[in-house]
């Protein structure tokens, strides 16, 4: 499955996800130890007051994980890996 993105004229960059039995597996274990991951932060965290801005955190964090692991081109494996990135560094930053 793949969408093409045209940048102008003369640039197409396409977007892959790519699904089958790896990247599901690898998504079902990436989605259930950020449930463990959710679960342990919202009783260690309950009371902050900007438990809000974390949650999406880490929510983008999960997504991009799993974006990662779906990516099925380079494009989207380095748009993955600097979304990790990204939203690890914000959350280190919490």
């Amino acid at each position: 499955m793949g969408n093409w993105l045209y940048l102008d004229n003369k640039i197409q960059i396409k977007v892959n996800i790519l699904i089958d039995f790896v990247s599901i597996a690898y998504s079902f274990l990436t989605i259930s130890i950020a449930v463990f991951v959710f679960c342990f932060s919202f009783v260690y965290l309950r009371y902050e007051p900007i438990i809000e801005r974390f949650l999406i955190l880490l929510n983008l964090f999960v997504l991009s994980m799993v974006f990662l692991v779906l990516s099925g081109n380079l494009i989207c494996l380095f748009l993955g890996w600097e979304l990790i990135g990204l939203t690890s560094y914000f959350l280190i930053n919490f």
